[in-house]
């Protein structure tokens, strides 16, 4: 019967599925992979799953094709109070509607959001997923939210130990803490053939070595960084063909820059792309030039496919890419050491199939999904577990 209790509530003699509801922001990148990847992986029998969400969002269209129950929620990023509050009350009528056991938000700000719904409803728990420190929650403001979060929420899991280490000077959330990686879906790799045919209908000739970046456009990825070092590399190596796959505000900068630097024939701007991971697998080189980051799921997804990785060594990017291993790490902001580092590895292609090996061995030892899937089902059964013994004594 604990077995059962864990993975559910006791209603009258029998265990009940838990109801979980996933609170995700506007997802654009690796935040939308991790909640379907609970949504895909927690087992239907012991979960009973929603997914709240922006509408019209392609988390809620792949909940929904899932089977899943969603709702409408717009978790404001960065929002002022009226903004936040709102969409707290309306979490808390959700959460009410749905009899929610437990709530999960995904991104800081979907955090305090949660932790205004629990004052106003505070049956849930509330589990709160942080995938980066958003930096409009600083000084006094990240402080204050922080501590919000904390005092209200059961548990706080980042993606890696470097985010991890962001909340351990707040003495309310020490005690919540801790860290599952983000991981990959293992069972939905694509084989290196089918990736390059899909570079090709985008353009690249076969044969041309492609160096590739996967990203929002977004200050904090590094954009401008990688255009330069494609036009350092492209003095030397002209052949080399290189491919920037996402949206988002910088677009304009980067068909600015490459325009500049004279190589908006070699360097492709894709768009956002739904086949990004089959790309992936044509790629000679993935780059991850970012100025901060929680994790990398990107160069997860890119090492399962045996393909090396050129990143930044900022926050949890470290504990994915293990430099001289797995990948290269070089500083962040250097666009210079960015394409040494690159063009080293485009000359050694035995350097690269042994780092792409060694990666491919790390993701599926360390980073396979169904393990970020059970480590998180383990704290909702916890949590169930303490609450339960608490409503017996």
């Amino acid at each position: 019967m604990e077995a059962e209790l864990a993975a559910g509530v006791l209603v009258g003699a029998a265990a009940r599925p838990l109801t979980i509801l996933q609170v995700a922001p506007r997802t654009q990148g690796g935040i939308g992979r991790h909640v379907m990847g609970l949504v895909t992986g927690l087992p239907r029998g012991r979960f009973r799953l929603v997914v709240a969400g922006p509408a019209e969002d392609s988390i809620l269209e792949e909940a929904h094709r899932a089977g899943v129950p969603v709702a409408a929620l717009e978790v404001p990023a960065g929002g002022g109070p009226l903004a936040t509050l709102c969409a707290a009350w309306q979490l808390a009528r959700i959460a009410a509607r749905e009899k929610a056991d437990l709530i999960h938000t995904h991104s800081f700000s979907a955090g305090v959001v949660g932790a205004l719904a629990k004052r106003l409803r505070p049956g849930p728990a509330l589990v709160c997923t942080v995938h980066h420190y958003a930096p409009e929650s600083a000084g006094w403001k990240r402080r204050w939210t922080t501590g919000l979060m904390a005092s209200r929420a059961a548990r706080i899991i980042t993606v890696s130990d470097a985010l991890r280490s962001e909340f351990a000077n707040s003495p309310a959330a020490s005690a919540k803490l801790l860290t599952i990686p983000n991981g990959v879906d293992l069972s939905a790799l694509v084989n290196e053939d089918r990736g390059k045919s899909s570079l090709i209908e985008l353009g690249v000739s076969a044969g041309e070595q492609v160096v590739g970046m996967v990203a929002r456009l977004a200050p904090q990825k590094g954009i401008e960084e990688f255009v330069r070092a494609a036009a350092l590399i492209l003095k030397s190596r002209p052949d080399t063909r290189f491919v920037l796959i996402g949206e988002g505000p910088l677009r304009g900068r980067a068909e600015e820059l490459r325009q500049q630097l004279g190589v908006r024939d070699r360097l492709l701007l894709a768009g956002s792309r739904p086949d990004a991971r089959e790309l992936i697998a044509g790629l000679d080189l993935l780059v991850v030039p970012s100025h901060s980051e929680g994790s990398s799921l990107i160069s997860m997804e890119a090492m399962a496919l045996g393909k090396a990785v050129v990143a930044s060594r900022v926050g949890g990017i470290p504990e994915v890419v293990e430099d001289g291993v797995t990948g290269v790490l070089v500083e962040a902001g250097d666009a210079e050491g960015l394409a040494r580092a690159i063009a080293e590895l485009l000359a050694d292609e035995p350097r690269r199939e042994k780092l792409g090996r060694a990666g491919k061995a790390r993701v599926w030892r360390d980073f396979d999904s169904r393990l970020m899937v059970e480590r998180t089902s383990q704290v909702y059964g916890d949590l169930a577990r303490k609450k339960l013994e608490a409503g017996r004594s």
